[in-house]
């Protein structure tokens, strides 16, 4: 019997070529906006608003950005994703506090500088933007994408950020 018909080789000749491609996008690099997004909406999940237990199936939980800042085409990619019963819905809020008042996620960036005051918005910022006022900072730290969480602000804000999350942050400011 020749070599090749015996079934174990078969068997690994199968194997070999199933694993390969596996290998190939087991390595495929993700751009740091992209994950940095990623950990937004996995924050998000882990995030409670205070009027959330009235929320209809469905609602949206509006996440704003600026469509000229570097965050939008990476959260484009999110959108519609489920939030327990909400459904994430991104808005361009515009310069207005009208506009601003109806987010409940606010993302520093490009024009966007701040968010509604005495809201309920989880804010994020990537570092280098704005010094104060941001509930969630985002961080490359060497190879990594590190986050910081402010809980004075999220308080202020009367948001609850569970403590699974608490604890993967790199620094929990009290």
């Amino acid at each position: 019997m020749s070599r090749l018909r015996h079934p174990g080789w078969a068997l690994l000749l199968a194997v070999a070529g199933l694993a390969a491609p596996l290998r190939a996008r087991a390595i495929e690099p993700v751009d740091e906006l992209s994950l940095k997004a990623a950990i937004a909406y996995n924050l998000l999940l882990f995030t409670q608003w205070p009027d959330e237990a009235s929320w209809p199936p469905g609602n949206p939980l509006v996440v704003c950005a600026d469509p000229s800042g570097r965050w939008w085409s990476a959260l484009q990619a999110m959108q519609d994703r489920p939030i327990r019963q909400a459904r994430l819905t991104l808005r361009a809020p515009g310069r207005s506090a009208e506009g601003l008042a109806a987010c409940h996620v606010v993302l520093l960036d490009g024009g966007l500088r701040a968010g509604a005051p005495g809201k309920a918005q989880l804010v994020f910022a990537d570092e280098g933007e704005a010094a104060n006022g941001w509930t969630v900072r985002l961080v490359r730290q060497g190879a990594k994408v590190v986050f910081d969480v402010d809980l004075t602000v999220a308080r202020a804000a009367h948001l609850q950020i569970s403590s699974k999350a608490l604890r993967l942050a790199r620094e929990v400011v009290q």
